[in-house]
């Protein structure tokens, strides 16, 4: 049955008192797969259904979407009570969910360190589970200015697990995580094609380097990481490259060796020389036929920004 068939079903059956589930007479496989099709909340609707349909849910394996942050009020005093129940949902969740795999695990609120063991229990669950895609997105709500200090900082223990040799996609905003536990990350996730990383306050320097054999690493982005000084880059698969940061920091960013890299997005203060002839500033690991997209937004005065928006077929040094 095509997902929208089956969606027009599920919403016939939880308006129509009278109507006939005649899925549920369909193998039990069948029927997970059916489930694993849908988003996380619509999985939960089909608890409607049936009995069958409820103990089916625990087998979800696609993608468990705790996205919470658009339900978040805007006043500052509700948000204890907010959070308590988010962690809740999410505890009662795990504490039935029966399936061996899952797809994605996105756990995107208003959560702080203070929070670090439930946190640190839910990803346990998903390396488990051979977790594809992870992402930890604790952005404050907008009237909660919460300090840097307070974000939830990921552990080495997750880096340097055998569990996370599944990984394929890593994305973390809003955590706290230094260098050499990304750096683990891309040692022991020979997976891992997708890496994220923004608002970070103890992101010093980040090294991505490895062989053709292990790095399959080719999307890499970093943002908003206040005190972050250097990146160096030698990964061979590497797509596409954005960096992000505040117009008072200045960046060393070395790309050493990105034979493929197409797709570069820069906005920051760029650590390299000035000279009149400006193909002359641009790094030469940049001046080569794969290229296709170039942005650049660098500021030249305090309060006053140039920015730069080409696409190149082919880039001359």
């Amino acid at each position: 049955m095509p997902k929208k068939k089956f969606r027009k079903y599920l919403y016939n059956s939880e308006h129509d008192g009278n109507s006939i589930d005649r899925l549920s007479g369909l193998p039990q496989d069948l029927l997970v797969r059916i489930l694993c099709l849908l988003s996380l909340k619509e999985a939960l609707r089909t608890c409607v259904l049936s009995r069958k349909w409820r103990d089916l849910c625990q087998f979800f394996s696609g993608s468990l979407n705790f996205d919470a942050s658009k339900t978040l009020k805007s006043d500052p005093k509700k948000l204890l009570k907010e959070r308590d129940g988010y962690v809740e949902s999410i505890n009662r969740f795990f504490s039935s969910h029966k399936a061996g795999t899952i797809d994605e695990l996105r756990v995107c609120f208003d959560l702080t360190q203070q929070h670090k063991r439930y946190i640190d229990r839910w990803i346990e669950i998903a390396l488990v589970k051979k977790c594809e895609r992870l992402e930890l997105d604790f952005e404050p709500c907008r009237l909660n200015h919460r300090r840097d200090s307070e974000n939830y900082r990921l552990g080495h223990k997750f880096s340097s697990s055998s569990e996370t040799r599944f990984l394929t996609g890593l994305c973390l905003k809003h955590v706290n995580v230094s260098g050499r536990i990304l750096e683990s990350f891309l040692s022991n996730c020979p997976l891992l094609e997708t890496l994220h990383v923004s608002h970070s306050e103890e992101l010093t320097h980040i090294s991505v380097c490895g062989s053709s054999l292990r790095l399959k690493l080719k999307h890499l982005h970093v943002s908003f990481c206040k005190c972050i000084k250097s990146i160096e880059v030698c990964a061979p698969n590497l797509v596409t490259f954005e960096y992000r940061g505040e117009e008072n920091m200045t960046v060393h960013i070395d790309l050493k060796y990105v034979p493929h890299l197409c797709d570069v997005s820069y906005a920051g203060q760029w650590d390299f020389p000035r000279v009149n002839d400006r193909s002359k500033s641009i790094p030469s690991c940049l001046a080569t036929s794969q290229l296709v997209n170039l942005s650049i937004s660098i500021p030249y005065t305090p309060r006053s920004t140039r920015q730069s928006n080409q696409n190149f077929q082919t880039f001359d040094a």
